[in-house]
């Protein structure tokens, strides 16, 4: 997530490298660093640095950047409980089989509508 964050605020990924292995050996090493001239808040550079800590025990958790500053614009904006707006859903293993057969056969797909994810099924007669 760290990385995906990185990308939508400066346009480029926080490692690069010509060859994979140099890119993998900067992702394990090299400290992450700020283009230039971006201007970005204290709160969204310490979740950044936070999120890409090389070590694995030490960085942040999803709970802990959910309350973290910069994402609760310090405590004014907290996001709201899971417990109030999850909901476990139980599935068969016969409805899994059945989505991915119909999910083979083209006749299975995701919509966006609005915020929802809906699931549309195409019926061939």
């Amino acid at each position: 997530m760290g990385v995906t964050l990185f990308c939508f605020i400066f346009g480029r990924c926080p490692f690069h490298d010509e060859y994979i292995l140099g890119l993998h050996e900067k992702i394990r090493t090299a400290p992450v660093e700020f283009p230039d001239m971006s201007v970005i808040s204290d709160g969204l550079k310490d979740l950044i640095i936070r999120m890409l800590d090389k070590v694995p025990e030490a960085r942040i958790t999803l709970p802990e950047i959910k309350l973290h500053p910069w994402v609760t614009l310090d405590g004014t904006d907290l996001l709201p409980l899971e417990e109030e707006h999850c909901t476990v859903v139980e599935v068969t293993e016969e409805e899994v089989q059945n989505s991915t057969a119909l999910e083979k056969m083209g006749l299975l797909g995701n919509l966006k509508k609005g915020n929802e994810v809906v699931l549309y099924i195409t019926f061939v007669f």
